[in-house]
């Protein structure tokens, strides 16, 4: 902020859902892995995710190792 004071801040209810996907027994499997499959495999989970995502309006969090995390419902505002 400016330094000024607002008083104008107000809060108010939102519902917001959190959807957090992780590919289940990738971290076992993953040293069994060649990187490049690995790396394509996850390519094409976030892909396949992202599409999710677009398509329905949903904004995405952040990916962190082999998850995803996504918001629903105004995350924003």
């Amino acid at each position: 902020m400016d330094g000024e004071s607002r008083d104008d801040i107000s809060a108010k209810p939102n519902l917001l859902t959190i959807f957090i996907s992780k590919i289940e027994g990738l971290t076992e499997v993953s040293s069994t892995l060649d990187p490049a499959d690995l790396t394509q495999i996850l390519n094409e989970y976030f892909a396949g995710m992202s599409q999710i995502a677009a398509r329905d309006g949903v904004a995405l969090g952040k990916y962190v190792t082999d998850a995803i995390i996504m918001f629903f419902d105004d995350p924003v505002s």
